[in-house]
């Protein structure tokens, strides 16, 4: 057994070449996958090949993983078979991303089963301590692994995708344990950045993706424009090799970040957020102008299957960009409380962002997934101080990017991205039509409004002017068609008319094209263009009058008077309209009452019923059934309802009894009066300086001022009757000199 306090010396007898089996370990291969294109019995004879290999490796690594811990960990050291093994199954295990992967349901089955069993190889070999009694001191642990080469940073990446998505628990204790033992990990991590950024510099020189903001401008020469056009005329299975390779490294490293978050800092340096947005910039336009321009089939794969798998690297470069960001500037800036380190993580990341800003697609898509809003949040909670304008300048920026790549389906994009780590084949374009709807363009002019100016006219011409001083053999027409499809940009339109290279729409035209043969079919497409009457929409399309859809029966349509000759005496159509209105009448019988006669009764009827006041009609209708009582609520204390009694008498001896006959002597209310009088007078003396003297005058005393002879000092005493005398000076006389002078000097 090995020891834990004494380590690698005390376990040395133990860890011994001579202890391991010679055991010959079977290297893995891919499984065979379902093609139409293979015959059924190659394919039999293909998967029993593949099983019975697969029954080797299964064997032995059940055998491996009953061996006890020391004789474990030296076949491990010393079986050098047992290494290659592991790095076959880690390189060439399928990927979710993987193209055309279709198996059988005995082949699947027997691949879950190896898969099993390597990740408790795994899960093994990253663990030192087993048990009490079984274990591995850390720095003999550590030693072990780095000296002989057991895990390193691709092995760790390999199997952070293999084994993250169903144990990212386990796996994440796994790689965690490899770092924390052996730190010279973080210096190989490093060293991977730098390599990473290189194949990123790689990739954009081997395939035309000049896009890169960190490099200088550059002529665009014969060379470069055959690896610019290269995507197009590639072979299918190059052109496939291509989308699998960048999917691979954005799904690593996806994969690589979501199990170890203490590495993602690393990624921000060596401008490896800058390099990856400028390779997606470029990579995202010359893939969309190659799928509009090659065959739908691509070898044994569909565009849309390549399009789809595009589209989840695509996703998966914005992850790993918004965790580098986040991870390494904004979550060290939560709990931050010292001003200068938050603003060094605060400037890092406006930084980074501000040197992506001329990236527009790959800015228009990091704002539908992670929204520059959400970091703003977390920049404004912080004690940084913020600077406003730069964040108006980014906010800007973004929105003209997002204007400009107009996404009509972040939706699905957001499902496809989201979903990423799921196996994609089989996958189609309905659920990521980001290729097709979102990667459209926004034309620029639209994009600037009505301030945008227009190619034509006078400017056209001169467009067409300097395209044919080049080429005179060309029509005016012809050129003019070559700078709209280019967007009216002339070197292009002379770079391909020199190469020999127009787009498949130009081809075919005729490069004597006159102007008014283009002014002809311009007049054409506009006359089969809908007319604005089929644009129109209105409440009364389709009724019976609608002239423009249907024809209209003329015969009931009238203009004018139905008959201009009106007989005033023929009244049998108002008679009609009789019974109708006689439902509104209110009067239910006429009496007729003779004027002559007169009713004497009328004075005395009138005087004593208030008739015609109050009628059934007016809002007091209540009041006339029924005298007011007021509420009992509403009463004071101790009062009690007030009923009208028919009785006169009645009603006047209760007024006799509300009422007050207390009356106050007029000597108290005289010497009321004249106290009040005096005091007035008091009050108004005392304004103009006068002193009253009181019935009881306080004694006066003394205060001593004036003190001692200067320069001698003064007792407390002094001190304080002068503050008293200058606190009080105010009641004294001219105690309003100061507030005059004021007077004076403002006048």
């Amino acid at each position: 057994m090995f020891a834990v306090d004494d380590g690698f010396r005390a376990g040395r007898r133990s860890l011994s070449p001579s202890r391991a089996e010679k055991v010959n370990f079977v290297l893995y291969k891919g499984p065979p996958p379902l093609s139409p294109l293979v015959p059924a019995e190659e394919l039999a004879t293909v998967e029993e090949e593949w099983m019975m290999r697969a029954n080797y490796i299964e064997d032995d690594l059940h055998w491996l993983l009953r061996l006890p811990h020391d004789r474990f960990w030296c076949q491990v050291v010393y079986d050098s078979s047992l290494h290659e093994c592991i790095g076959s199954f880690l390189h060439g295990a399928p990927r979710p991303y993987d193209l055309g992967i279709e198996l059988s349901a005995e082949v699947k089955r027997k691949h879950e089963s190896l898969l099993r069993l390597f990740f408790f190889v795994c899960l093994r070999m990253s663990t030192h301590k087993e048990s009490k009694d079984s274990g591995l001191s850390p720095q003999t642990f550590g030693e072990m692994i780095y000296e002989n080469f057991i895990f390193d940073i691709p092995k760790i990446m390999d199997i952070c995708v293999l084994f993250g998505r169903g144990n990212e628990a386990i796996v994440r204790k796994m790689v965690a344990n490899i770092f924390a033992q052996q730190k010279r990990y973080y210096d190989d991590l490093q060293m991977i950045v730098s390599t990473t950024v290189q194949v990123f510099d790689t990739i954009s020189a081997n395939f035309g993706f000049t896009n890169d903001i960190l490099s200088p401008p550059k002529q665009i020469n014969a060379e470069e424009q055959y690896h610019r056009n290269q995507l197009i005329t590639m072979s299918p299975d190059k052109f496939q090799d291509i989308i699998v390779y960048l999917s691979d490294i954005a799904y690593t490293l996806r994969c690589f970040f979501d199990i170890f978050h203490e590495g993602v800092i690393y990624f921000s340096h060596e401008n490896f957020p800058l390099k990856m947005a400028a390779l997606y910039e470029a990579a995202s336009n010359g893939f969309i102008e190659a799928f509009k321009k090659r065959d739908d089939a691509e070898g044994n794969v569909s565009s849309e299957v390549l399009k789809s798998t595009l589209t989840n690297a695509r996703g998966c470069f914005l992850h790993i960009f918004h965790k580098i960001l986040f991870h390494s500037f904004l979550e060290p800036l939560i709990g931050c409380a010292c001003v200068e380190r938050a603003s060094g993580y605060a400037e890092g990341y406006l930084g980074v962002f501000t040197g992506i800003l001329s990236e527009k697609r790959f800015l228009a898509d990091l704002q539908a997934l992670f929204p520059f809003a959400d970091d703003k949040d977390i920049l404004l909670q912080s004690v940084y101080k913020i600077d406003h304008t730069r964040f108006q300048y980014i906010e800007d920026a973004i929105f003209v990017s997002v204007d400009l790549f107009r996404q009509t389906n972040n939706d699905a994009l957001s499902k496809d991205i989201h979903s990423s780590k799921q196996p994609i084949v089989g996958s189609s374009m309905a659920e990521g039509g980001h290729f097709q709807n979102g990667d459209r363009e926004r034309d620029p002019y639209e994009a600037l409004g009505a301030c945008a100016p227009r190619v034509n006219g006078i400017e056209l011409d001169s467009l067409t002017s300097s395209v044919k001083d080049l080429f005179p053999e060309l029509g005016d027409g012809f050129i003019k068609l070559c700078l709209e499809e280019y967007n009216y940009d002339c070197e292009k339109v002379v770079s391909a008319i020199l190469e020999n290279n127009l787009s498949p729409a130009l081809q075919g035209l005729d490069r004597s094209l006159a102007q008014t043969v283009v002014n002809a079919e311009q007049a054409n497409d506009e006359a089969d263009k809908d007319s604005i009457l089929s644009q129109r929409y209105n409440v009364f399309d389709g009724d019976e009058f609608d002239v423009f859809q249907r024809a209209v029966d003329t015969s009931k349509i009238h203009v004018g008077k139905k008959d201009k000759a009106v007989d005033i005496d023929n009244r049998n159509e108002l008679s009609g309209l009789k019974p109708f209105y006689q439902k509104y009448d209110i009067i239910s019988e006429i009496v007729e009452v003779d004027k002559d006669d007169y009713n004497d009764e009328y004075d005395d009827t009138y005087d004593s019923v208030a008739v015609g006041t109050i009628d059934d009609d007016s809002p007091d209708e209540l009041a006339a059934r029924r005298p007011f009582v007021t509420p009992r609520v509403l009463e004071k204390p101790g009062a009690k309802n007030i009923v009208a009694e028919s009785s006169s008498d009645e009603e006047d001896s209760q007024d006799e009894k509300k009422r007050d006959h207390f009356i106050q002597d007029p000597a108290v209310i005289r010497q009321m009066r004249e106290e009040r009088y005096a005091a007035r007078a008091m009050n108004q003396r005392r304004g103009r300086g006068h002193h009253v003297a009181s019935a009881n005058p306080p004694p006066e005393t003394s205060r001593d001022v004036k003190g001692g002879p200067k320069g001698q000092g003064q007792s407390q005493e002094v001190v304080r009757n002068r503050a008293f005398k200058e606190r009080h000076k105010a009641t004294r006389v001219h105690h309003n000199r100061k507030d005059m002078s004021d007077k004076k000097h403002k006048i």
